[in-house]
């Protein structure tokens, strides 16, 4: 497979891949909440406001409103 056949760069899968992890994260229901400063760094991400406006801009809500709707017993979409 190569860069153009998947229409985005490595970097940018990579991106993909920790948003998706940590919104999976974020949104587990019957544990303890989840810090979202933990859950980050632990997706992989260093700098917490590139992490944010990455999250934000992929799924259109912060990641501890996330936390509050899975708490609140909201239904999240990926």
């Amino acid at each position: 497979m190569t860069i153009n056949t998947l229409g985005e760069t490595p970097g940018q899968r990579l991106l993909q891949l920790r948003l998706t992890q940590a919104h999976a994260e974020l949104s587990r229901r019957g544990g303890k909440e989840v810090s979202v400063t933990d859950c980050a760094y632990r997706c992989g991400f260093n700098d917490l406001s590139h992490f944010y406006r990455a999250f934000r801009q992929r799924y259109g809500m912060t990641p501890g409103a996330v936390v509050a709707e899975v708490r609140d017993g909201g239904a999240i979409v990926q």
